[in-house]
């Protein structure tokens, strides 16, 4: 019985890990008198690379073994998976400009939040955005939801896309946030269908590394050369 449920048992606390990790950590260091403030930069690294080492201590063989078939594979199969994150950037980038234009002006909260980081905490916000959170968040959204869902390929793809859309948006209830949260749960489903496709969580990190670099380059060029 325990046999056919442990990976549902794992999946859920791997999911509750990674929601709960910051807020207990910066609870302990409210503890134990420490002022994030003054060393945010390093503390924010810190608690990001030991969550990234936690999880990758629970999925080290997988993640080894998904890394030797993505290097056997890559050449053959990445025009595939590219075409897949070309669609779902293009509709995504489609509906975030309706939604500006047509329904609610100015950035989504969360990508504003990112933009002040990369200028005030700009290390933390490139190895965060680039590394951190590629591997991290195709664990939490894609490897624990796929575990659980396999059987439901549709399923599996709505429910990811939109659980990572929600999540950032900090899980709010606010009409306006669920709008912005639709661009991210398409981008979402879009890796999630990588994954399902290619039953390689490899490739949605690849791609979402990509995705993500790219943003953090155009920011940078814009404000460079945009004087914002």
């Amino acid at each position: 019985m325990f046999k056919k449920y442990k990976i549902h048992i794992k999946s859920f606390f791997v999911f509750l890990l990674y929601f709960s990790f910051f807020p207990l950590m910066a609870s302990l260091l409210k503890t134990i008198n420490i002022n994030i403030s003054d060393y945010k930069s390093i503390i924010l690294i810190t608690l990001d690379i030991l969550i990234f080492i936690i999880f990758f201590y629970i999925y080290k063989t997988e993640i080894i073994n998904y890394f030797k078939n993505f290097k056997k594979t890559f050449k053959n199969d990445y025009e595939i998976y590219f075409r897949y994150w070309i669609i779902g950037l293009i509709i995504s980038t489609f509906i975030s400009f309706l939604i500006m234009f047509f329904i609610k002006p100015g950035l989504p909260s969360n990508e504003e939040t990112i933009r002040n980081l990369l200028l005030t905490l700009p290390i933390y916000s490139i190895i965060s955005t680039t590394i951190i959170a590629p591997f991290i968040e195709e664990l939490a959204f894609r490897k624990i939801f796929y575990d659980v869902l396999k059987n439901r390929k549709y399923f599996f793809i709505i429910i990811s896309g939109i659980v990572f859309g929600l999540a950032h948006i900090g899980f709010s209830t606010n009409l306006e946030d669920l709008i912005d949260a639709i661009p991210y749960s398409i981008l979402g489903s879009t890796f999630a269908l990588m994954y399902y496709k290619s039953k390689n969580i490899m490739y949605p990190m690849f791609f979402h590394f990509l995705h993500n670099t790219l943003l953090i380059i155009s920011f940078y060029m814009s404000y460079l050369f945009g004087g914002k």
